[in-house]
């Protein structure tokens, strides 16, 4: 099934998620692909996950409970090879 949900970001907070999609404090703005793959990548985490997405989200928000997986070129990797990836299209997100 394709979705097409919209999500209204301003330029400040499409500064703040480009900063963190980035991992660099350089002035990019998140992109609408870039953006949408890290919907794409939430929602096939909650897939993955055992509990409810009301569950899960609410864990995330009340106990901050939101680690970092790490992806490069659409792959999970672990932070050690994460680390040794020389910088480009290299992207962080996600819930464990």
């Amino acid at each position: 099934m394709k979705t097409n949900i919209s999500i209204e970001l301003n330029e400040e907070q499409r500064l703040n998620l480009g900063q963190k999609y980035h991992n660099t404090k350089a002035k990019k703005m998140i992109t609408r692909k870039e953006l949408n793959d890290i919907v794409l990548n939430f929602v096939h985490e909650l897939i993955d996950s055992n509990g409810t997405v009301r569950n899960t989200t609410k864990r995330i928000v009340d106990y901050g409970e939101w680690g970092k997986i790490y992806y490069y070129e659409g792959v999970r990797i672990s932070k050690a090879d994460y680390d040794e990836i020389p910088n480009g299209p290299r992207k962080f997100y996600g819930f464990e």
